[in-house]
């Protein structure tokens, strides 16, 4: 006989009850019916039934708009619905709050000083305050509108936005009627109606109604597949059928409930079932609900490590950066067209104080301090005039008189030879930067560097101290150089995907993006080794005692090598990231423009950061148009370390009188083609020129092909096949089948695939056609290898770098089997990164070889 019950704590769980065996009943089994099991599966077709009813509800609001008389009453409650949601509701906040708790200002235009009673016209009053929180709604929800309803105390009326018709500029009094009046109409000159729309077709909240949705349901899923599952069943199954005894038992089973003990007959089995992780529901929810959070505050904050934890403290900072710096900046702008264009030629017409001199703004310079904004300064006074009212103002210091130049200027981000020691390192074709801090920031924080050759903690700091040993004690240092170099280029590298953003993912496989990006990406591995061959020189250089005109002693040596090695991989690799990232925004800015240009506009607008600490040099620049097919751009951002300046499309009628030719660009900020930045790095296909190498010497001549695997720690294939599944090849695939698979893009004469990076790759057909149908490929079975070119780039256990000729950088993908090895060699070509052979691994010693820069981590 079979006893089933549970504790009664646990049956009055709502949604247990269904789920619990009376007292008594029998079963012919232990553990739960066939209908139990499916209550997982109908929590799942519950989500989705939810999901989908709402989604049909989004896509009628949808509709109702596209409709020949338009209804946003609709979409606007759906708006209202969502928001309840906790997690869009601070991301709103928090994006809402990058604006609102900035300092603001009304000031003239002829002479640029702020008009402080003017400003004290809008500074801590509420009616302002909620005039901006609503109106920087208009980008999230649409469009905004506002009533003045006494222009004495400012009080406004903020209709709803379910009753507004944009396409009409009409309100309607009566959703389900037309009755209402136009927002413009002259009645209304008593108490106008400001109505703002944004450029965004629905809003910004539309992009994320599917995932706002979806999030809801999941969460509300997972708590109902907890409440059923969540504290596990006890049974107990015995052969007694004595009725005491089997109260008794029942009696024990509701105190094991509460930690207790229990003494049972003989031939009783107590098992507790643990439904809770049936079907992985961790994974099957949290998930879900991860994805989403994420796309969510990412389309409102530009980023989702500002609301949620991340593995990288340097990459929530860049987050961080696109709220302030970006979206911020973007909603700033909104609030300044509606107070400059709407607001303040209302307020003046009853009364007000505002004139066409006057103009609202945000004022920028309130995010630096006081040092900062001295140590800008300092750099400036080094090479301009400045005013000497701002500086006495600014700083209270007095101005004697200009400052004459002395000597000669270094290159901007280099240093001269002012020591024994720099001496030594310029003689040998080594430039160290100097890196400008201003114009950098964000020192506070160490980058942290992508462990992916199996290192703890700082990677870093652990391969720089054996480097410090390695070199006072005589020791090679080769493997620890390419490790480090490994490990910021890494570091580099995500810093350039991360310019280039999400687009990098939409290319096509014959986007120019796909090349420009590889070459950057071999560029960023050459600066990266030759930034640790200076570092090597450099402590060999140190080493040695000069004054004392001995070795220096290990204490002595180590105190000197440490700060500088830590300024090295934390202060300078910090700005390189950052600079890889800006060089990846303005490549990817570029290479789009020029792809949009017959089909958008040829003409785009250099655009500063518009703050206190943009130079002097990039003022200058700040609002010159220029004409992308005129010949290409030979000046492209950034235009220096740090520059935060960018290039927009410029999509409003051309005075062609106003257009700058890069030669006259050149002229206005008095350079002259081929002087230092003023190339176009994404015309070149660099992050880092010649110039800015810390080695001038270039080239890493063989070493790249002298790099075994055995450099990485890595064992030989023999010794680790045993890991690994056998290779399986379909023996229905033939040289005169195989063409079955070649499926070449639309419209294309290749075939394309993405490895595990996300890079575009072609397989042109002649190589496809060499591969398949040669004798000697064909005895090599290269026709049934093919089936798997996909998986080896998109899953390979290694990554090497290697040299196919002088100057011909190649990757070649690694995937182990059971039986073997497959590899795939890539090679850039003309417009993209080419496939060039796959190949059964005969020769592990020329395969592996190179520089690693990706290891398949296995458990």
């Amino acid at each position: 006989m079979k006893l089933v019950t549970v504790p009664d704590w646990f049956t009055r769980i709502p949604g247990i009850r269904s789920l619990v065996k009376p007292l008594g009943s029998t079963s012919g089994g232990s553990t739960l019916t066939d209908k139990d099991k499916q209550v997982v599966v109908q929590i799942i077709q519950e989500f989705k039934d939810l999901s989908r009813r709402e989604l049909d509800t989004w896509r009628q609001a949808l509709q109702a708009i596209e409709d020949p008389k338009p209804n946003w009453q609709p979409l606007q409650d759906f708006f209202d619905y969502l928001d309840a949601d906790g997690i869009l509701g601070v991301s709103m906040e928090l994006r809402l709050a990058a604006t609102l708790g900035k300092k603001y200002m009304v000031y003239s235009k002829s002479t640029g000083k702020e008009t402080i009673d003017k400003t004290n016209i809008f500074l801590h009053k509420e009616w302002f305050f909620n005039f901006m929180y609503e109106f920087l709604h208009t980008n999230l929800k649409k469009f905004t509108l506002a009533q003045l309803v006494d222009p004495v105390t400012m009080k406004w009326y903020y209709i709803p936005r379910r009753n507004y018709v944009p396409e009409r500029n009409f309100i309607k009094t009566e959703i389900t009627s037309e009755k209402g009046f136009y927002a413009d109409d002259p009645i209304f000159e008593r108490n106008p109606i400001i109505a703002i729309n944004s450029r965004s077709k629905y809003g910004i909240l539309n992009d994320i109604v599917p995932n706002l949705i979806w999030l809801k349901n999941a969460r509300q899923s997972w708590d109902e597949f907890a409440q059923k599952f969540g504290i596990h069943l006890v049974t107990a199954t015995s052969n007694s059928r004595d009725k005491k005894e089997l109260d008794r038992m029942e009696a024990m089973l509701k105190s094991l409930g509460e930690a207790a003990t229990g003494v049972f007959p003989q031939g009783t089995e107590i098992k507790i079932h643990d439904s809770a992780t049936k079907g992985d529901p961790y994974n099957v929810f949290l998930k879900s609900i991860e994805l989403d959070l994420k796309i969510i505050t990412t389309r409102i904050l530009g980023g989702s490590m500002i609301t949620m934890d991340g593995s990288s403290r340097s990459q929530a900072e860049v987050h961080e950066r696109n709220l302030h710096d970006g979206l911020a900046l973007f909603d700033k702008m909104l609030i300044q067209f509606v107070v400059n264009g709407y607001l303040m030629p209302v307020m003046a017409k009853f009364g007000y104080p505002f004139t066409d001199d006057d103009a609202f703004k945000f004022d920028e310079s309130e995010s630096l301090t006081l040092k900062e904004q001295w140590d800008i300064l300092s750099g400036i006074l080094e090479h301009y005039e400045v005013e000497d009212g701002f500086v006495a103002e600014k700083f209270n210091i007095p101005i004697i008189g200009k400052k004459q130049p002395t000597g000669t200027t270094a290159p901007a981000n280099f240093n001269t030879a002012n020591s024994a020691m720099a001496a030594a390192l310029l003689a040998a074709g080594i430039t160290l930067p100097n890196y400008i801090k201003p114009n950098c920031g964000h020192y506070h924080a160490p980058l942290v560097v992508a462990d992916s050759l199996g290192f703890t903690g700082n990677i870093l700091a652990e391969l720089s101290d054996a480097m410090i040993n390695a070199v006072w004690g005589g020791q090679p240092t080769l493997t620890l150089e390419v490790l480090k170099s490994i490990a910021s280029h890494k570091a580099m590298l995500d810093g350039l995907l991360e310019g280039w953003g999400e687009r990098r993912m939409e290319l096509t496989y014959s986007a120019t993006d796909n090349r420009c990006l590889a070459a950057m990406e071999y560029n960023l591995f050459e600066f990266s080794r030759l930034k640790e061959k200076a570092n090597v020189f450099y402590l060999n250089q140190l080493l040695l005692d000069k004054e004392a005109n001995n070795i220096r002693s290990f204490t002595d040596f180590r105190n000197k090598a440490l700060p500088y090695l830590k300024n090295a991989d934390v202060n300078h690799l910090k700005t390189e990231y950052y600079h890889s990232i800006a060089v990846g925004q303005g490549a990817s800015r570029y290479q789009q423009f020029m792809q949009e240009a017959d089909l958008v506009t040829p003409y785009g607008q250099i655009q500063t950061a518009g703050d206190a600490r943009v130079r002097l040099s990039h003022q200058v620049l700040d609002g010159k148009i220029i004409n992308f097919k005129d010949g290409a751009p030979t000046i492209w951002t950034p235009f220096d370390i740090g520059c935060r300046c960018e290039i927009l499309q410029y999509l409003e009628q051309v005075d062609k009188e106003k257009l700058y030719t890069s030669d006259k660009i050149y002229e206005a900020i008095g350079k002259k083609k081929g002087d230092k930045w003023t190339g176009n790095r994404a015309v070149e296909e660099t992050v880092f020129r010649a110039n800015e190498m810390y080695v001038k010497q270039l080239g890493l001549g063989d070493e790249i092909n002298k790099l075994p695997y055995s450099t990485y720690g890595l064992k030989p294939y023999d010794e680790i096949k045993d890991q690994y599944e056998d290779l399986q090849l379909d023996k229905t695939i033939t040289p005169g089948n195989v063409a079955e698979l070649y499926t070449p893009e639309p419209g294309q004469s290749y075939m394309g695939f993405t490895d595990y990076l996300g890079r575009k790759l072609t397989l042109q057909q002649p190589v496809f056609d060499k591969h398949v149908t040669t004798p000697k490929n064909i005895a090599q079975g290269r026709h049934q290898l093919f089936a798997h070119l996909q998986d080896v780039l998109a899953n390979p256990d290694e990554v090497y770098y290697f040299q196919f000729n002088k100057g011909n950088y190649q990757q070649r993908y690694v995937k182990f089997y059971g039986n073997g090895a497959l590899v795939v060699s890539t090679k850039l070509g003309s417009a993209n990164v080419q496939v060039q052979t796959w190949f059964n691994m005969d020769n592990e010693a020329g395969v592996r070889r190179g520089y690693l820069i990706h290891k398949k981590s296995r458990k």
